[in-house]
């Protein structure tokens, strides 16, 4: 019915490919994100510590919800056909 347009098919392709994209790129910047608060915690005094700890586990819950999102991407793109 709809997906016979031109701007459905091209829509379909663009959030195909960018959720291509984050499935690369958000746990690459999580990697580095963490590594730089791994690399920060080691030199920081006592009361430091617990701000990079706390900013791990934000980094990590904010991965989890991108990566769902995406999954939900992913999810509703599949009942979409591919030409």
């Amino acid at each position: 019915m709809f997906t016979e347009f031109v701007w459905v098919t091209g829509t379909v392709k663009l959030l195909t490919d960018a959720s291509l994209a984050l499935y690369i790129v958000l746990p690459l910047l999580a990697l580095i994100v963490i590594g730089w608060n791994v690399v920060k915690r080691l030199q920081a005094d006592d009361h430091e510590k617990i701000k990079y700890k706390e900013n791990m586990k934000t980094t990590l819950f904010y991965l989890v919800i991108g990566m769902t999102v995406n999954g939900f991407i992913t999810m509703v793109l599949s009942y979409f056909p591919s030409s």
